[in-house]
């Protein structure tokens, strides 16, 4: 029997994260993907299978651009995350207003865990406080214990599904866009069905474009033919939005 969507087949965290991009890039991209077709595969095959309205079935191989890095760094915010949304369930007036933002925290280096779940309270108390359209930097209150944990506070409008606590802001990350790419294309796929390449940004930020895009635009269009694909999309799953394609 194929495997299907239901996350009873998913066998782990990545898993997880693919299908979670996916479903979201099938939502805005312009391939009318049947969503009750959508099959999760394992290897040799490509990652999802499914189908196209008036083209028949198609399947991708899916890769998230990401350093390892920064991966670590930000797999380590995720329970602290889950914390600041379950508290801030108290505070609906935050839930209301930052609904569509992102909070970035900066905490000060050496600050401990227990530290930072006891910041929780005081820094929604102080978003609280907030006019509902503010977008920018918050002054953290000096002679506060806040201002001895926290060393920058900002919010930034745009987000879905909010509010989004994010400490990954000034983490740094190194572009791996072209090194992931490379390594797919030099891979064989099994499938009977065109295999297109999905590249997408989940738990790294994308860098400007200015610094990445040209690179893997060369690279696709000297190599994408003797490859096993025939499109490229690279997606942001922060902004749900199409940063490339190619053909």
């Amino acid at each position: 029997m194929l495997e299907t969507l239901g996350e009873a087949v998913l066998t782990s965290a990545q898993e997880v994260i693919e299908l979670t991009v996916f479903r979201s890039f099938a939502n805005i991209c312009p391939l009318n993907i049947v969503p009750a077709s959508v099959e999760k595969r394992k290897p040799p095959h490509p990652d999802i299978w499914c189908v196209v309205e008036k083209c028949g079935p198609v399947a991708f191989e899916l890769a998230e651009i990401l350093d390892p890095a920064f991966a670590r760094q930000v797999d380590g915010g995720y329970d602290l995350r889950r914390k600041f949304k379950r508290v801030c369930e108290r505070f609906p007036k935050v839930k209301k207003s930052l609904q569509n933002a992102t909070v970035h925290i900066d905490f000060y280096q050496r600050i401990s865990k227990s530290k930072q779940i006891s910041s929780i309270e005081p820094i929604l108390e102080v978003l609280a406080k907030l006019d509902s359209r503010f977008e920018g930097s918050i002054l953290i209150p000096k002679h506060t214990s806040l201002s001895r944990v926290v060393r920058t506070l900002e919010v930034r409008r745009g987000a879905l599904d909010g509010p989004f606590f994010d400490f990954s802001k000034f983490m740094k990350h190194v572009d791996r866009s072209l090194d992931i790419i490379r390594n797919k294309f030099t891979k064989s796929y099994k499938s009977t069905a065109p295999v297109e390449f999905l590249a997408y940004f989940y738990r790294q930020p994308p860098h400007r474009e200015e610094e990445w895009l040209a690179e893997i635009q060369t690279y696709i269009a000297g190599h994408l033919k003797e490859s096993d694909f025939r499109r490229v999309w690279v997606y942001d799953h922060f902004i749900r939005k199409n940063l490339y394609v190619y053909s």
